[in-house]
């Protein structure tokens, strides 16, 4: 599977029991799958951020990309 950059974009005027709401450009996309790419940027985000607990966050964004899906 390849993968490309598509960036998340951060709202910082919506704010959600103090949750950080991000959303894709999707503009970027040139036809791979939304789920894919939204995964692994949240993934590396937390990742570059030291907020990555592995086991739980993957298990709950797996469960959140098959109810998408």
């Amino acid at each position: 599977m390849i993968l490309l950059v598509i960036p998340s974009i951060k709202l910082n005027n919506i704010s959600i029991n103090d949750i950080d709401l991000y959303v894709k450009a999707e503009y970027f996309n040139p036809a791979s799958s939304v789920k894919d790419r939204l995964a692994v940027s949240i993934i590396e985000n937390a990742e570059s951020r030291n907020q990555l607990k592995k086991v739980k966050l993957l298990l709950k964004l797996r469960a959140e990309i098959q109810e998408l899906g």
